[in-house]
């Protein structure tokens, strides 16, 4: 229900990197081109990667829950007595 499947056209990269590996098949594994080739595919592995968006931690999303958890605690506490101070420095500051 929740899985995100996004059908994208191929970018330049990643035809590039299928050329590179069509490329591997035809060339025997010992040759120096197999090698050439082999460098040419890390780097553009590397790249590829880089463009890809970074997903967030497990630690991150469950301190984002704890901080938010803090906050409603604190409003809705503030509904029926008075926020003291110190009670703001138990939310985490952004970093």
């Amino acid at each position: 229900m929740f899985n995100k499947t996004v059908a994208t056209d191929p970018t330049e990269l990643d035809l590039a990197i299928a050329r590179l590996l069509q490329d591997m098949q035809e060339k025997d594994t010992h040759s120096d081109d197999y090698e050439k080739i082999v460098d040419q595919l890390v780097k553009l592995q590397n790249l590829n990667d880089a463009n890809r968006p970074q997903k967030m931690s497990p630690d991150a999303k469950a301190a984002m829950i704890a901080n938010l958890a803090g906050i409603t605690a604190i409003l809705l506490h503030e509904r029926t007595g008075v926020l003291a101070s110190k009670a703001v420095a138990f939310v985490q500051k952004l970093r």
